[in-house]
């Protein structure tokens, strides 16, 4: 497990599956999101919440970027929350259509860590300090700074 090590701010990203990064794939966003990340400096680790397949070349791609993926016999959301509380400095629930049904399981087990909800965060972030204007997504509460 990576640990906070030389004040890198670290980012539990959730989302349905592993992105794909080819064109034509149906998921380029988060994988974009992703990529934006990991160039601002952010720790990622990334956990597939419906389908953990390892998809390829995918997911290649994001551990040569430095993402951890959790992925097939690893993907337990109940012991990532067990394991590491207070780990992570902010949570994005990527389409949240497909994550929200693990919410109220995130708010119990980690009810500190801001929590940015879909994709739409991305038009909204200014700078390479990934705060998030409160107008941008009626979901968010207040202003949810990473840095």
């Amino acid at each position: 497990m990576r640990g906070k090590h030389n004040g890198e701010k670290t980012v539990l990203f959730i989302d349905d599956r592993i992105p794909a990064s080819e064109p034509g794939s149906g998921h380029p966003p988060g994988y974009e999101m992703l990529q934006q990340l990991v160039k601002f400096g952010y720790q990622v680790t990334l956990f597939p919440i419906s389908d953990p397949t390892p998809y390829q070349p995918s997911l290649h791609n994001l551990q040569q970027m430095g993402v951890e993926v959790f992925y097939s016999g690893y993907a337990d959301l109940d012991k990532l929350l067990h394991e590491r509380v207070g780990h992570y400095d902010a949570i994005f629930l990527s389409r949240s259509e497909n994550t929200t049904h693990c919410l109220d399981q995130i708010r119990a087990a980690w009810p500190a860590s801001p929590i940015v909800h879909t994709l739409e965060a991305l038009s909204c972030l200014h700078g390479s300090n990934l705060a998030v204007k409160p107008s941008c997504n009626q979901s968010t509460q207040g202003e949810i700074a990473l840095s």
